[in-house]
């Protein structure tokens, strides 16, 4: 996969299948499934249909894959 690396969350769409890590650790892979539109947070959808709430100002980076 490549990825396309975002500094702003409010380019990432539905359906995107991202990347999340903190201080350069992978945290979790999932497809976004909400966001808001000023890029605040993300609900991302794991592969087991989890939801998790993912918040920008909480130091972690959204990278998005190229599938």
């Amino acid at each position: 996969m490549t990825r396309i690396f975002r500094t702003r969350w409010d380019i990432v769409e539905q359906r995107d299948m991202v990347e999340v890590s903190f201080n350069g650790k992978f945290v979790q892979m999932g497809i976004v499934d909400e966001f808001s539109l000023d890029g605040d947070f993300v609900w991302l959808l794991d592969p087991l249909g989890e939801r998790r709430l993912i918040h920008a100002h909480d130091g972690y980076d959204l990278v998005k894959l190229d599938r």
